[in-house]
This record gives C-alpha cells, structure tokens and sequence, in this order.
C-alpha cells in the first residue's frame, strides 16, 4: 500500500525506515524518506503508523 504518492513511499519502505533507524516522529522519517514534502497527505497516516508502533513496543515490553 502507498503511504505517499507524491514520492512513490510504501509502507514497507517506511516500516523499514521505521525500525532500522529507531524513529519516533514524522521528523526522525523526513531524515531517511521524502514524505509530507509536498501536498502533505501522508504526514497523518506516517504518525499514525508511528503512534501504533509506540504502541505495539510499549505492550512488548510489559509482556
């Protein structure tokens, strides 16, 4: 699935970012990918992948 058209992002692609480069905001992801740089449609939907991975760790590591 595309998380941002503009630049062609996958959520594979971002996933990856995500957890190779340990981010935690929609800036730690502009570092490594261009995304919400130009009509701004992902930037919702890259913190709501981010926020659901907080998430997803914080119940990890209580398990």
């Amino acid at each position: 699935m595309f998380i941002c058209l503009c630049n062609k992002i996958n959520d594979k692609m971002l996933q990856k970012v995500i957890k190779d480069f340990s981010c935690k905001s929609l800036e730690d992801v502009q570092r490594y990918l261009p995304v919400a740089t130009c009509c701004g449609k992902c930037r919702q939907t890259i913190i709501e992948v981010l926020h659901e991975k907080d998430d997803s760790s914080l119940s990890d590591s209580v398990l």
